[in-house]
């Protein structure tokens, strides 16, 4: 699966993991859009409609007409926004101020396809926005009645003085008829409906601007837009691996998730508790390691790594050895991490003789084991607090000796190794060069004298991008399970484990496993984990 086969769900986590941001972004640009609009001054606006009779024509004889209507028309708007225009309306409304200020208060808008012109004025008062709009309309009306009027008397009392001055003789009788004619012509435009007519009145608005709520619902939907494009951004800077993309970053199968728990590295020996729900996840991984590995047989040699410390492999081991135990499995941890060890502290151990002794010939293998009993012997395994398990029951007691009685049969068919045991093999008193040590046939022969001797062995190394020292170990042990911390591992750092890992010959990787998932079931329910 490679990072582009992601389907819909694993795009969406992004913004399901930071939906806090998305509900503090556009919560706090709702909240403010409708604080700063809800008091603000209301504005309302009124338009009214004139009709344009003159668009196109003029009834003006002597003035050549306007081949372009909409220019006219143009031309009839802007002279609607001219002084004399605000003057008549200030007057008509006994405007204290300058008449100019009130050309500030209309938009005046003539159409493209037709002789109407729109008239909008806008105030803080709506029956002052519909009468100032009104007034506009009928004061531009007036105007151009009286222009036109005007024009059209000096016209007819400039006819009639050629008429009167010019002799009734056969020599003019033309001339007369042909002055005549456009003195009637004149006439009758003077007797034509007025030029400029309002034909829908302004009426009071019943709802001005801004709208406080619809404001804040365009707000909040911008807001919802801006806080995605800030998780975008976090994601671009952000290259810690998840739980769904852990499989395609390692290119490895998923074996097993482990939830979250702050209380998995505090189980001791006293008193081993793990949280339901990451118990449940670690036999899932047992499951996977038993039925699922790449080979025909369960491995039996298992080591833990990771990319970089800090991901919680020697806590998972841990698990992973109660899990095995109280399967009736016969266990033994070995610390392989010899620069920073983490396994005597787990499992509350001392930390010498250990590995480092065994491999420099200080101590004998079986000497150096140390046995750890998770919990008293008594059967009080919590079965209401943790699903079943068929592998586990109580195994019966001898009174005196207090030694197992009877023989188990392991999960995957395979007789025991007589009783059920927790071994750890810490990491020893150290050395200087912890690489070639782990190399030596001395530990290849002490893992074959392990692996006989028990049922599994589970091994913690440090870190693959860190030192060298997984790389020998690695080629030892049957399986190799790669651990990623949720919300810590770094793709790069993801990348660069799986390139190491295929360079070293002989590695069998099984998969890789997702620790310290913050998004799985309830982890408030612990619970006790006993001897099988």
């Amino acid at each position: 699966m490679q990072p582009q086969d992601r389907d819909v769900r694993q795009m969406l986590q992004p913004f399901i993991r930071r939906w806090w941001v998305i509900a503090v972004v556009a919560g706090a640009i709702g909240v403010a859009t409708y604080y700063f609009y809800s008091h603000q001054r209301p504005s309302y606006a009124a338009t009214t409609t004139v009709f344009v009779r003159s668009a196109g024509t003029t009834p003006v004889v002597g003035l050549d007409p306007e081949t372009d209507p909409n220019r006219l028309l143009q031309n009839e708007a802007t002279l609607l926004q001219t002084p004399p225009v605000a003057a008549s309306v200030a007057k008509s409304l006994n405007y204290p101020g300058d008449p100019h200020d009130l050309l500030s208060w209309i938009t005046v808008t003539p159409s493209t396809n037709s002789d109407f012109v729109t008239i909008t004025a806008t105030t803080h008062d709506p029956r002052l926005s519909a009468t100032v709009a009104n007034r506009f309309a009928t004061a531009f009306a007036n105007l151009n009645t009286t222009q036109t009027h005007a024009l059209l008397a000096a016209q007819e009392t400039s006819v009639k003085s050629q008429l009167a001055q010019l002799p009734r003789t056969i020599a003019n009788a033309g001339l007369r008829a042909n002055l005549a004619t456009e003195l009637q012509t004149l006439q009758l435009a003077d007797a034509t409906p007025p030029p400029v007519q309002q034909v829908i009145p302004a009426s009071v608005p019943s709802s001005g601007s801004p709208a406080p709520a619809r404001n804040a619902i365009f707000a909040v939907v911008l807001g919802v837009v801006l806080a995605c494009l800030v998780i975008q951004g976090f994601e671009a800077f952000d290259r810690r691996l998840r739980q769904p993309t852990v499989e395609a970053e390692y290119g490895l199968p998923l074996l097993a998730s482990i939830p979250f728990s702050r209380r998995a590295h505090t189980a001791t020996r006293s008193g081993a508790r793990v949280p339901a729900p990451m118990m449940e996840g670690v036999r899932g991984l047992r499951t996977m390691l038993d039925h699922g590995a790449s080979s025909a047989d369960s491995p039996r040699t298992v080591l833990l790594t990771s990319a970089v410390s800090g991901e919680g492999k020697s806590t998972l081991i841990k698990s992973l050895a109660l899990s095995y135990f109280e399967s009736a499995r016969s266990v033994l941890v070995i610390d392989a991490d010899l620069r920073r060890p983490m396994i005597h502290a787990l499992f509350d151990a001392p930390l010498a003789p250990g590995l480092a002794d065994v491999l420099r010939s200080a101590i004998p293998f079986r000497d150096a084991v140390q046995e750890v009993q998770p919990g008293d012997l008594e059967p009080a395994f919590d079965r209401a607090a943790a699903p079943s398990d068929p592998a586990l029951a109580v195994v019966a007691h001898d009174p005196a000796s207090g030694a197992p009685v009877g023989g188990r049969r392991s999960n995957d068919g395979r007789e025991s190794r007589g009783a059920p045991v927790l071994h750890v093999l810490t990491s020893g008193s150290g050395t200087s060069d912890p690489a070639a040590l782990l190399g030596t046939e001395k530990f290849t022969s002490m893992l074959a004298e392990a692996t006989a001797a028990y049922d599994l062995v589970l091994i913690d190394s440090p870190p693959i991008l860190a030192v060298s020292d997984a790389v020998p170990v690695a080629r030892s042990v049957d399986a190799v399970v790669v651990v990623a911390r949720s919300d810590f591992t770094t793709r790069d750092a993801a990348r660069r484990c799986h390139k190491a890992l295929e360079r070293v010959k002989g590695v069998n990787v099984v998969g890789v496993v997702a620790n310290a998932v913050r998004d799985e079931a309830d982890l408030r329910r612990p619970y006790y984990i006993h001897a099988a």
